[in-house]
């Protein structure tokens, strides 16, 4: 992953490109390791939920999260910005949910910012639903908008490891 974002960092100077950057998050999983292999380009981390505090664990009401976080400045903001590769052992069952900025950063009806954390503690509630799926975490995003409209851009992937 990290020699991934160093090409295309070299690709897409924001110089050469209408002073435009971009964040991203980008993962490689070896199916036969269940190994998880990824980079951070300013981005928000990805979330990873342990099968084992989810839905139908012994608490039931709430799932652990871990943040699958890998610092770097976006891809094309600095010439020499470095990249790091991190690994996550995927345990049977787990899920993880890759985000923008812009689910996670929801202006609220009284028009302050929903923080990370918050959004965390959001997606553990729902995740520890035998029920949840996206449109479920989309719905409870959408209720704390004054008008139920994304403000910003608005991308989420939720993969599940069997």
């Amino acid at each position: 992953p990290e020699s991934v974002m160093a090409e295309l960092n070299q690709h897409f100077q924001m110089e050469q490109h209408g002073h435009h950057y971009f964040t991203m998050w980008y993962g490689v999983y070896e199916r036969s390791t269940r190994t998880l292999r990824y980079a951070n380009a300013g981005a928000p981390p990805a979330f990873a939920f342990d099968p084992e505090t989810g839905a139908g664990s012994m608490s039931g009401r709430h799932t652990t999260a871990t943040e699958l976080a890998s610092n770097a400045l976006p891809v094309g903001a600095f010439q020499k910005t470095r990249f790091t590769t991190d690994s996550f052992t995927v345990p049977t069952g787990c899920r993880i949910l890759i985000f923008s900025d812009g689910a996670s950063e929801q202006t609220r009806a009284d028009g302050s910012q929903l923080s990370l954390r918050a959004f965390r503690d959001l997606v553990s509630r729902l995740a520890a639903s035998v029920d949840f799926t996206i449109d479920t975490l989309v719905d409870e995003l959408r209720l704390l908008t004054p008008n139920g409209v994304f403000e910003d851009d608005f991308s989420l992937i939720y993969l599940t490891f069997k």
